[in-house]
């Protein structure tokens, strides 16, 4: 499931599971994410690894491409709403909560962590 950005080509082609939900959606894909009220993703950052995800960017959509890390708003994707982020976001259903010195354990881990930034979320 790793987005090598030195085998991005290898990575369109094998991966059976990210490509087909983001570069490669199908516009009935595209439609059935456009029916969220809300797409939550929560990251923390601090580290490049953060014990699961490296660099952690990339849980917020980030990506490290031609050497230089860009954000969610300059990736492909985004920019061509291939599966509908860009729409989310615009319409202000699309959450992103980064925490500085948040691990990847955190999310699933810490009482802290989940009660504020997971929590607020499931009302």
């Amino acid at each position: 499931m790793w987005r090598d950005p030195n085998h991005l080509d290898k990575f369109l082609d094998d991966d059976k599971f990210l490509p087909k939900y983001t570069e490669k959606a199908t516009d009935e894909m595209k439609a059935n994410f456009l029916k969220l009220n809300n797409a939550i993703f929560c990251v923390g950052s601090g580290p490049a690894y953060d014990g699961g995800i490296e660099p952690w960017q990339t849980g917020a959509w980030g990506s490290v491409v031609n050497g230089k890390m860009l954000n969610m708003t300059q990736r492909d994707f985004y920019i061509n709403d291939q599966f509908g982020l860009k729409t989310l976001d615009e319409s202000g259903r699309l959450k992103l909560t980064i925490v500085p010195d948040v691990s990847h354990n955190d999310w699933t881990g810490n009482e802290d962590v989940i009660r504020k930034y997971v929590l607020p979320h499931c009302t």
